[in-house]
């Protein structure tokens, strides 16, 4: 049972490494989330360098597709959606270790279709068949992929045949997510606060303003002082209903307020006239858009307005289904990120949580409550997150080979 280690303890010695390494038992790989190898175990085991894993040579990558119901129909941008139809991409290395990776463009939200995923996915193992994983990394960018969900696959696979860094955190706390009528939202918050969350948040922009400001008084009332509140308009409001709404709830417990103008050029001044901190999601995933799955030889003029509406907003927002990171444009501002999923099954929610673990200790919690939508899953169990924090060893070991049964290839390349 081996994990990742930075250094070896012999005689009360300690040993640092360079980097990272995997310890292998008796030549045979074991999964890291198994655990700590006892004392006797390390007279027989032998070392696997992380660059001899990143010379390792891919061997063949095969792309499922998955349909997956909802507990109960939402509607994506206007459109009732029943279930989730999505992709799964399996890298194998020639050692037979396999990497799963997810492209599950979001209908309304994603500017790429499935059938675009599916293409663009099997033109890029054609190419990287045969490479090494570190030649593939190096291949595979934003730039080179274009499509937020395939990168996000591919860049999630091969990070699973050849992880390089350990995990910052090992638990992370969770947002959990309030929805339906002003009843519902209500008893979930009760919910959410016997479970021990410390962070809601709540769509706000689809009721009338009056009935979203009385939800939040009583949301307050049964929450406590204890749970932060983050509010998601998806650009509903104007510059003056945003102010409204701010003035009436103030800034006891709300984290941020998300993508509340239909204007987002505005957020700079309703974030300087009432000090709540303002967060972007849909003006990144604009952004990202325009910076890599355009005609880069085109002038874009509303590239600089977007850059100067993130680089003035306090929080960044990021689905990695729909958008690509944010590290990769070129950003002036420092805002902290906030993981966010878009209804993944789990092996895209494992993904999203992994990213959020790489981040600092006081990283804003992770919101993947959509995965709860979900009837069923493609993993053969669950992943465990339904309570306020989630095990990051316990979500390595769920994250198992999918159930075959619930996947159907659609292309194979070796």
């Amino acid at each position: 049972k081996c994990k990742f280690v930075t250094g070896i303890t012999i005689n009360t010695a300690i040993i640092p490494l360079s980097r990272p390494k995997i310890l292998v038992c008796f030549g045979l790989y074991t999964p890291p989330a198994l655990g700590c190898p006892g004392a006797a175990t390390l007279i027989s085991c032998s070392w696997r360098s992380s660059c001899k894993i990143k010379g390792m040579h891919i061997a063949q990558i095969t792309c499922y597709q998955f349909r997956l119901p909802f507990q109960d129909p939402i509607w994506f941008a206007g459109r009732r959606v029943s279930e989730r139809h999505g992709l799964l991409l399996a890298v194998a290395g020639e050692d037979g270790r396999v990497g799963w990776g997810e492209a599950s463009p979001l209908p309304g939200y994603s500017r790429e279709s499935l059938t675009d995923a599916m293409a663009v996915a099997r033109l890029h193992a054609t190419q990287l068949c045969a490479s090494t994983v570190d030649a593939a990394q190096q291949q595979l960018t934003p730039n080179t992929v274009g499509l937020p969900s395939v990168y996000f696959a591919y860049e999630r696979a091969l990070h699973a045949v050849a992880p390089e860094n350990a995990q910052r955190r090992r638990t992370l706390p969770l947002c959990a997510l309030l929805s339906g009528d002003a009843d519902a939202v209500c008893a979930q918050a009760l919910q959410a606060r016997h479970a021990g969350y410390a962070t809601v948040k709540l769509k706000v922009g689809v009721r009338p303003l009056a009935e979203d400001i009385v939800l939040v008084g009583e949301l307050r009332r049964r929450l406590g002082a204890a749970c932060r509140m983050r509010f998601d308009a998806n650009q509903a409001w104007t510059l003056e209903e945003a102010l409204r709404f701010c003035d009436a709830v103030g800034d006891a417990n709300v984290e941020y307020l998300e993508e509340p103008l239909a204007d987002p050029a505005q957020l700079p001044e309703l974030h300087a006239r009432t000090g709540l901190p303002c967060a972007v999601d849909e003006c990144l995933q604009a952004l990202s858009a325009c910076l890599f799955m355009g005609d880069h030889n085109t002038p874009r003029p509303d590239v600089a307005a977007l850059r100067a509406v993130i680089d003035a907003a306090q929080v960044l927002v990021w689905k990695p289904t729909v958008c690509m990171p944010p590290d990769c444009m070129g950003l002036s501002g420092n805002a902290p990120v906030v993981l966010s999923a878009a209804y993944e099954s789990g092996v895209g929610t494992a993904g999203i949580l992994q990213y959020a673990a790489g981040r600092e200790e006081d990283a804003p919690a992770p919101g993947i409550d959509t995965y709860s939508r979900l009837t069923h899953d493609v993993l053969p169990v669950r992943l465990p997150v339904e309570t306020s924090v989630a095990d990051m060893e316990a979500i390595a070991h769920a994250l198992q080979a999918p159930d075959a049964a619930r996947l159907n290839e659609a292309w194979h390349v070796s």
